[in-house]
């Protein structure tokens, strides 16, 4: 299937959830009296709650991969203070500060230290976070180029135990769990992994 098809298939299934959507809430929020037809969307919150503020230390408890390439692998993470964890809105994501293995002390501080965001991808739960990281290698058309800095870090050199350094859930693109309105979800590759949270 070429990229102009599958973008074809994309945009008729969003035109489709959207005329769906639009009928099923006209429908929904119609008054009783006849000849008048009042809409009503109920808007969800611009994001969740932060639970906490800066960073927070967590520890990886488990890590497993989630294909046999070894190309996607699940981290999940609890909290190194032992506080329950917030709930969050299926589709955040969480924000992690990294010092990548290999870069040396001398290098500029950009490089030293990164930040990077990953869906997260399971139910919310008060024990632990997982998010699915997809090791990104270099692009066919560019052999020469490096690999993805973060992802390879998580891949080659974050085991059980280690702790990293995380900020609470955040991110607009999440279900509201109030809503009636039939939902059709559409990804691609490791792109799914908030539609698994969802």
């Amino acid at each position: 299937m070429t990229a102009s098809a599958l973008l074809a298939y994309i945009s008729v299934a969003i035109a489709l959830q959207l005329a769906i959507g639009t009928a099923f809430a006209i429908f929904r929020h119609a008054p009783a009296v006849a000849g008048t037809v009042v809409t009503k969307f109920d808007a969800p919150a611009a994001s969740s709650t932060a639970a906490w503020t800066g960073w927070r230390d967590f520890r990886v408890v488990r890590r497993e991969y989630e294909d046999a390439a070894e190309s996607q692998c699940s981290f999940y993470l609890a909290p190194v203070d032992g506080v329950p964890l917030p709930p969050f809105k299926a589709g955040q994501y969480l924000t992690f500060q990294l010092s990548p293995f290999g870069v040396s002390a001398g290098a500029p501080a950009q490089l030293r230290t990164i930040v990077r965001c990953y869906s997260l991808s399971d139910a919310p739960d008060t024990a632990a976070y997982r998010v699915t990281i997809k090791r990104a290698l270099a692009p066919a058309d560019m052999p020469d180029a490096p690999p993805g800095v973060s992802s390879t870090h998580f891949h080659d050199h974050v085991n059980r135990g280690d702790v990293l350094q995380v900020k609470a859930p955040a991110g607009h693109f999440f279900v509201d769990s109030n809503s009636q309105v039939p939902l059709a979800l559409i990804a691609g590759g490791v792109g799914v992994t908030p539609m698994m949270s969802m």
